[in-house]
């Protein structure tokens, strides 16, 4: 069902490549296998554009959605904030969503869970490679949460559209369609809070010796 929220990726319209957004956020993403390239996507609500994602935006869009397999981000080094960090992102299995009405609100958790390695990196932590690797875990970790929420809450805050479907996962709380129709989801959906619980495991087998 549709539920009053849609995204174009911007490499399936006619316009050139230069009207991609300039963002600087944008600069992060290197790659998205089965989704979207280095690109924006334009965001509807009930057929209006209403708005658009900047690339990084666009992946945690994917990631939401279930449409992406894996990805290549660059994050801060978490031990030297002025290097990056390069993790290839490998989704093992689709997000488990959940929503739930408190007092009439939408409460939406999920659940993302990802293998990661590290693809690249400037130069060597002093520390050990054991502790390299449960840092830059927990840092992914608390990085992929920020990014969701900032996705999810400018989508439903900001844009007022349900462009990740969670309409679909609301069903459940209720009982007929004409209950669901006189609840207002899309309206309600702009006060929506929610939890993203990511799980991701660091994979110290391709850990590189610098470049």
């Amino acid at each position: 069902m549709h539920f009053y929220g849609n995204v174009i990726s911007k490499a399936d319209s006619n316009q050139s490549s230069n009207n991609k957004s300039s963002d600087d956020s944008g600069s992060e993403i290197l790659e998205a296998k089965n989704g979207v390239e280095n690109v924006g996507t334009a965001v509807f609500r009930q057929d209006k554009l209403v708005g658009t994602l900047t690339p990084l935006e666009t992946v945690a869009h994917l990631i939401v959605t279930g449409k992406v397999k894996s990805c290549n981000i660059s994050m801060p080094d978490p031990e030297n904030k002025e290097n990056l960090i390069d993790l290839y992102f490998d989704f093992t299995t689709s997000p488990k969503i959940n929503v739930s009405l408190l007092n009439g609100t939408p409460y939406i958790k999920i659940k993302v869970k990802a293998n990661a390695t590290i693809s690249s990196i400037k130069q060597l932590s002093n520390t050990n490679t054991e502790q390299q690797i449960k840092l830059t875990q927990e840092y992914a970790n608390n990085y992929l949460e920020k990014l969701l929420l900032h996705y999810l809450y400018k989508t439903s805050k900001e844009l007022k559209s349900d462009c990740s479907g969670f309409g679909n996962y609301a069903l459940k709380n209720f009982k007929t369609m004409q209950e669901l129709e006189n609840y207002n989801w899309l309206q309600h959906y702009q006060d929506s809070f929610f939890k993203v619980e990511p799980e991701v495991v660091v994979d110290s087998g391709f850990l590189l010796t610098g470049i």
